[in-house]
């Protein structure tokens, strides 16, 4: 996948965290892409060909090294940090599913740390 800019790439993590509704993990440890098919902040950013398995834990910036596919995402890093510990914090998400108040919150901030627009915004108004 590409993306044009900042305000693109938080738009679709975004909308895709809150779609899919849950982390994608496995007991504690949180996954890139579920056999079940979920993805997390960063998962849902590459392509089928982009993902590799052995990706499975290792940090956000190691697999940027390591895997020339999504070197794209290194333009993104600290943005892209910032997404994935919103989606790895347990609580970011409501037990019965969606994102808690707290989640919601950490959404406005890293939209206002990066100067981005909030996709949810005119949800929550």
């Amino acid at each position: 996948m590409k993306f044009n800019n900042a305000q693109e790439v938080f738009n679709h993590v975004i909308k895709h965290l809150v779609t899919q509704g849950r982390r994608c993990h496995i007991e504690e440890a949180c996954l890139y892409r579920s056999p079940e098919g979920m993805s997390c902040a960063v998962g849902c950013l590459m392509s089928d060909e982009e993902y590799h398995p052995d990706m499975e834990s290792a940090e956000v910036p190691d697999i940027i090294v390591n895997f020339e596919q999504i070197k794209w995402m290194d333009d993104y890093l600290p943005l892209l940090s910032d997404l994935q510990v919103l989606h790895d914090e347990e609580r970011t998400w409501n037990d019965e599913g969606g994102l808690s108040p707290f989640g919601l919150k950490h959404v406005e901030c890293i939209a206002s740390s990066y100067g981005l627009k909030n996709p949810l915004q005119s949800e929550n108004t």
